[in-house]
């Protein structure tokens, strides 16, 4: 997930929702972003894991390729020798349910879907 800029009171962070995904075995990711509590330093909660970037002089690319064959370029600076490809399933809430709280997973929005090893995709509306 990637959370903007702008710290959110803590009763209406993902970091609750992120809570309920972890007690169901839903490991939350999270751009570390650019305004930690102090300088070089980066916010989260701690179940959470958290993703710092930093300036490097060149690029990595990544492929993700999705079951229909569309093919998404990105970057990654990690790949194990041993990796073996795994095909997961990409859910978007709002496509299923239309409700506006499961654009952004919040509430109750994934009780009724089934989204254990899959990657589900929350929007954060500033």
């Amino acid at each position: 997930m990637s959370l903007g800029s702008v710290p959110l009171p803590f009763y209406n962070d993902l970091a609750i929702a992120s809570f309920a995904a972890i007690t169901k075995g839903i490991v939350p990711c999270q751009a570390g972003g650019n305004d930690g509590p102090l300088p070089n330093m980066v916010d989260g909660s701690p179940w959470i894991i958290t993703v710092g970037s930093c300036t490097t002089d060149r690029r990595i690319r990544a492929i993700i390729k999705l079951g229909d064959g569309r093919e998404f370029y990105g970057e990654s600076a990690y790949h194990p020798g041993n990796f073996t490809p795994t095909q997961l399933r990409l859910v978007y809430p709002y496509g299923i349910l239309k409700r506006n709280n499961s654009k952004r997973c919040q509430g109750n929005s994934l009780n009724s879907l089934d989204v254990k090893g899959k990657i589900v995709l929350c929007l954060h509306i500033v």
